[in-house]
């Protein structure tokens, strides 16, 4: 299947998307810009669609993707860690891909370890609150806040010191059915935090990123639903 893109323009905004296959797995992404109230956030959504053309079963499968910030580059980037505050990639020794942070009730945190990672050996060393990565201050002060949908992403990472923020999306239970496919919401805001400080702001917008699970979907599909 060759490469191929496109643009689109829609009633709520603008949807672009690529679609490509790698070793038998066809992905798709279509990133929707909406129309953005300029007193509200700067966001966009992505949503992945993954399909195991192989036809055979994947086990232990999971796609790595990675959002690169140079303003990241040397100082580390932050996840939303169980503790409900900001913690440091670097801070833990993490320079790149050195370990993973997780979900603690997942299969790679029973494993102790993401499966097939080339560096660092998949080592989970952390569990976060949400699968949510912020960048360090960028132009304006503004922040990359990235958030993926919980129940199919299986980790987080850092590479590059800080330059990459890496998360790899999965199936439930990690296993990819012979013609299966799955599809994952992320979202990328650019914004500080409010007068509640980093966990109220967080707090907010990751309700408003899961409630609009449904919605991202269905624009992505081109089945729109309105909700």
């Amino acid at each position: 299947m060759p490469a191929a893109g496109g643009a689109e323009q829609r009633q709520w905004g603008v949807l672009v998307w690529t679609r490509y296959e790698s070793d038998g797995v066809e992905t798709r992404q279509d990133w929707l810009f909406p129309d953005l109230d300029p007193r509200g956030d700067i966001y966009c959504d992505c949503v992945i669609t993954i399909r195991n053309r192989t036809g055979a079963a994947l086990k232990e499968y999971g796609q790595f993707f990675a959002s690169y910030l140079a303003w990241n580059d040397g100082k580390g980037h932050f996840y939303w860690s169980e503790s409900g505050e900001l913690a440091n990639f670097s801070d833990g020794g993490g320079r790149h891909l050195d370990f993973y942070v997780t979900a603690r009730d997942s299969v790679c945190a029973r494993l102790g370890r993401v499966p097939h990672c080339a560096r660092g050996g998949g080592r989970v060393r952390a569990f976060w609150r949400k699968p949510v990565s912020v960048s360090i201050a960028g132009p304006r002060g503004l922040h990359h806040v990235q958030m993926t949908e919980e129940r199919l992403t299986s980790a987080l990472a850092m590479g590059g010191r800080g330059y990459a923020q890496d998360y790899i999306l999965a199936p439930p239970g990690l296993t990819l059915a012979a013609g299966a496919t799955f599809r994952a919401h992320v979202r990328h805001i650019f914004g500080k935090p409010t007068g509640g400080g980093w966990q109220n702001t967080l707090n907010a917008w990751w309700k408003a990123f899961a409630a609009s699970h449904l919605r991202a979907h269905s624009l992505a599909t081109g089945k729109e639903t309105g909700i």
